[in-house]
């Protein structure tokens, strides 16, 4: 039996948000006062429709995938690993603009739900961040504080600390001088392959 897929954070992150979101799009996000009477809209009402269904659509279709691969679909399932990040990060940066369009491009005053809508779009924009990061996807040093390994130069130790026999030090051994180890022994060699000398 096959082991069930597991989501990460991230992806549950996705999966909640984009659920959320879809119910908060029938809550009041517009309201405005015409002759008294309070008239409130939800996402799907109003100037900036397209952007409403783009990011929501948008957030639908990242929540699916995941659902999709929670429930072992094979299409699912076989998106490798980098193509699953790359698509959950693309979906979150245009279901948070989409939002923030249908929010600068509503006419009238914002209400709890167009607010709630742009903090869940935010979370598929962090979900899809996280699950590009875990994919392999390049990720900026500062934000998981770490850095670029930087080669360092080589100081040279000052004073007394600097050994006799290191490179650094002051009495680092010749190789060409006799009393060299590797030099004396040379001279054994030879020594030894020398015929004797007979008179």
């Amino acid at each position: 039996m096959a082991e069930r897929y597991r989501p990460s954070i991230d992806e549950w992150i996705i999966l909640t948000c984009g659920g959320l979101l879809l119910v908060v799009s029938f809550a009041p996000w517009y309201w405005t006062d015409v002759g008294g009477t309070v008239d409130q809209r939800t996402a799907w009402q109003g100037p900036g429709l397209v952007f409403a269904l783009l990011g929501i659509l948008t957030a639908e279709i990242m929540a699916f995938l995941v659902a999709a691969r929670l429930a072992g679909t094979t299409a699912a399932s076989t998106i490798d690993a980098k193509r699953w990040g790359t698509i959950h990060l693309a979906g979150g940066v245009v279901a948070f603009i989409a939002i923030v369009a249908r929010m600068v491009a509503g006419s009238d005053q914002g209400t709890w739900g167009l607010y709630l809508g742009l903090l869940l779009t935010g979370g598929l924009l962090l979900g899809g961040l996280g699950t590009w990061k875990s994919s392999g996807g390049w990720w900026p040093k500062l934000l998981t504080g770490g850095g670029p390994e930087l080669s360092r130069p080589v100081v040279r130790p000052a004073g007394d600390e600097v050994p006799a026999d290191s490179a650094w030090g002051r009495g680092a051994p010749d190789p060409d001088h006799p009393d060299h180890p590797d030099h004396e022994q040379e001279q054994e060699q030879e020594h030894e392959q020398s015929p004797p000398v007979h008179r």
